[in-house]
């Protein structure tokens, strides 16, 4: 049921956020970045990993003090009371398993750490999770979090075969909030336990804005905007051959009179950036020779960046 694209599902690699990395090094910076103030480790399974998952961990802690928050996702398959005593003591705040056993969680509650429970919620499953729920209560858990059921290239057939139908957006299962709607109205009243339900909407549409807006305005140069979105927001300049970009933007910064940090290069891309104001103003001198140019709306990630929009001026 898991979400996980193609692109990093049975393969043994490791992305902060978007950004493949190899190193504590590459992981420090990605959080640093985005100004992260906690790490969500998740997999895959992060047991199966147990030594690099303990590293990442050390390394996070000794970069940003105890304050950085971090939490396990697992299956809940592979832990053991010697797992999770090496786990806790290199730092972990908070463990997140699916579908736990009791022996599982009767140990994990042994340790100084918060202990939930995270699932999707399967349309036709709601007695399956109350009868959960009311079992995670009596074990004072700390909390159960639902999820909405989301398609994706990986899981899509495996879920279809169910008899679970995508919503009209293409990716969500229909069904799956109206259960969980039911079953937060059913826990108010029947329960102690912590439930909180998340939509797919709001991890798409806020929370990940707020971490693009987190990176994006740690990131920006001094031409590009930050939208309301989280995207970085440029005018670029194409028709240039490589070999001239160099000499195309001093012309251009002496013309025009421009800050030299209002204007480069971006080799990777064969491209001229710089601001929106300062494209719309040139435009219409670079088009008459044969230069493009347009405002460009892109990821703030790890290069290379998703290109999301291109309006031509």
């Amino acid at each position: 049921m898991c979400p996980i694209s193609n692109e990093r599902k049975g393969k043994d690699v490791i992305y902060a956020n978007e950004r493949l990395v190899a190193s504590n090094e590459d992981v420090v910076e990605e959080a640093r970045l985005m100004n992260a103030e906690g790490t969500g480790v998740t997999g895959g399974e992060p047991f199966l990993v147990l030594n690099r998952t303990i590293n990442f961990i050390q390394c996070l802690k000794e970069s940003f003090g105890e304050k950085h928050h971090v939490h396990i996702y697992t299956s809940g398959k592979n832990i053991t009371d010697e797992a999770l005593s090496r786990l806790v003591n290199a730092g972990l705040d908070e463990l997140r398993i699916h579908i736990p056993t009791f022996d599982i969680l009767k140990t994990a509650l042994e340790y100084p750490i918060k202990v939930g429970v995270e699932i999707p919620v399967i349309p036709g499953a709601e007695d399956v999770v109350k009868r959960l729920a009311a079992e995670l209560d009596q074990f004072e858990v700390d909390f159960l979090n639902l999820n909405e059921l989301e398609f994706s290239e990986s899981n899509a057939e495996e879920i279809k075969k169910r008899g679970i139908n995508p919503k009209t957006d293409g990716f969500t299962a229909e069904g799956s909030e109206e259960t969980a709607n039911r079953l937060l109205h059913w826990a108010k009243d029947s329960l102690s336990l912590d439930i909180h339900y998340c939509s797919a909407r709001f991890k798409d549409g806020v929370q990940l804005r707020n971490r693009l807006l987190r990176r994006a305005r740690r990131v920006a140069q001094r031409y590009e905007t930050v939208s309301e979105d989280g995207l970085l927001v440029k005018g670029v300049i194409h028709g240039a051959p490589s070999s001239e970009l160099e000499n195309l933007v001093a012309f251009l910064m002496k013309k025009f009179k421009i800050k030299p940090e209002m204007m480069r290069v971006n080799f990777e891309k064969d491209r001229i950036e710089t601001s929106v104001k300062i494209a719309c103003k040139i435009a219409k001198k670079l088009k008459e020779r044969s230069f493009e140019v347009g405002i460009l709306e892109e990821y703030p990630t790890h290069p290379p960046r998703l290109e999301v929009e291109y309006t031509p001026l």
